[in-house]
C-alpha cells in the first residue's frame, strides 16, 4: 500500500481492486500519514514494529526521568502538581514571557470548569434552602444587602487585578511567581462564580406577586459584571498569546494594555420598580387611614 500511494496519488480513480479490498484504505494512511500529522512507522515483520515500539519506549522513559529530576529539583508546589497541559507546562519550562501566558492559561482552564453553572444561570436553577420574605421592609432590605454584596465584589476584582497580578508577574526584569499567579487567576475565577451564585441566590427568595418583579430586576444586576469579566478573559488570551507569537517571530517591542472595566449595573428598572411600589404601598396606608 504504501508503495503505491504515490501511483494512488495521482490517478484516484484508477483500479487497484488487486491489491486492496477498497481504496478508501489509500485515504485512510493518506490521512494517517499526512493530515493528522502524525508519525508512521513502516514495517515489514513483527521483529520490526518490536524494534521500534522498544525505541519509543526509551524515549518516553528518558523523558518521564527527566521531568521527575526537573520537578524535584525546581520544588514544584502542590498547587502547580494539580494542573496539567498548558498551565503545567509554562510553570515548568517558563519560556519568554510565561508569567502572562501562564495567567491567560490558568484563567482559561478555570472558567471552563464553569460551564454547568452558566447553565443554571440560564434556566434559573437552584437547589439552596427557599426563604420567604412577606413584609416590604424586609423585602427592601433584602435587596438592598444584596446589591453591597455586588459592590463589594466589584471591589475584590479591582484588588486582584490591580494589586495583587502586579505582585504575582513580578518588577520587569524580575521573573514572576507561578503559583502566585494561578492563585490571582483562581480567585478572579471565584469571584465570577460567586457573582453567579449572587445572581441564583435571587431564585430562592418567595415574596408576595407585587414584588417579584423588583427581585427580578435586581437579580439582572450582575449580567453586566458577568459578561465584562467573560471579556475580559476572552480579549486578554487571545491578544497576549498574538503578542508573544509576533516577538518570537521579530524583536521589535510592543506595549499591550488590559483593562478590566465593570460597567455600573443599570438601576433605573429597580428604582422605577421601588417608586412604583412606594406609591402603592402609600395609597393602599391612606385608605386604610381613611376607612
Amino acid at each position: 500500500v504504501i508503495d503505491l500511494l504515490p501511483i494512488w496519488e495521482k490517478n484516484r480513480n484508477a483500479d487497484f481492486s488487486d491489491v486492496v479490498d477498497s481504496p478508501k484504505i489509500f485515504e485512510f494512511v493518506d490521512i494517517l500519514r499526512n493530515k493528522d500529522s502524525n508519525w508512521v512507522h513502516e514495517f515489514n515483520t513483527g521483529k520490526d514494529i518490536e524494534n521500534c515500539l522498544r525505541k519509543q519506549l526509551a524515549y518516553l522513559v528518558n523523558d518521564s526521568f527527566y521531568l521527575r529530576r526537573h520537578l524535584n529539583k525546581e520544588g514544584v508546589s502542590p498547587k502547580i502538581l494539580q494542573y496539567s497541559g498548558r498551565v503545567f507546562e509554562l510553570s515548568i519550562e517558563k519560556p519568554d514571557f510565561w508569567e502572562y501566558l501562564l495567567f491567560a492559561a490558568a484563567l482559561k482552564d478555570n472558567i471552563e470548569k464553569l460551564d454547568d453553572l452558566r447553565y443554571d444561570i440560564k434556566y434559573g436553577i437552584s437547589f439552596e434552602k427557599t426563604v420567604q420574605y412577606s413584609e416590604p421592609q424586609e423585602i427592601l432590605d433584602f435587596v438592598g444587602l444584596k446589591c453591597n454584596e455586588l459592590i463589594n465584589r466589584n471591589k475584590i476584582l479591582s484588588i486582584v487585578i490591580n494589586k495583587a497580578f502586579q505582585e504575582a508577574i513580578g518588577e520587569p526584569g524580575k521573573p514572576g511567581n507561578a503559583e502566585y499567579i494561578i492563585y490571582v487567576a483562581e480567585k478572579l475565577i471565584d469571584v465570577y462564580k460567586s457573582i453567579h451564585m449572587w445572581s441564583l441566590e435571587f431564585k430562592n427568595i418567595v415574596v408576595p406577586e407585587l414584588f417579584q418583579k423588583l427581585l427580578d430586576y435586581a437579580s439582572e444586576l450582575s449580567k453586566s459584571v458577568i459578561e465584562d469579566i467573560e471579556y475580559f478573559i476572552e480579549d486578554y488570551d487571545k491578544r497576549i498569546n498574538e503578542a508573544v507569537n509576533e516577538l518570537e517571530e521579530n524583536s521589535k517591542k510592543k506595549n499591550l494594555k488590559f483593562t478590566l472595566t465593570l460597567r455600573s449595573p443599570d438601576m433605573s428598572k429597580i428604582d422605577s420598580e421601588i417608586h412604583r411600589l412606594s406609591s402603592i404601598l402609600l395609597t393602599e396606608v391612606n385608605q386604610s387611614g381613611l376607612s
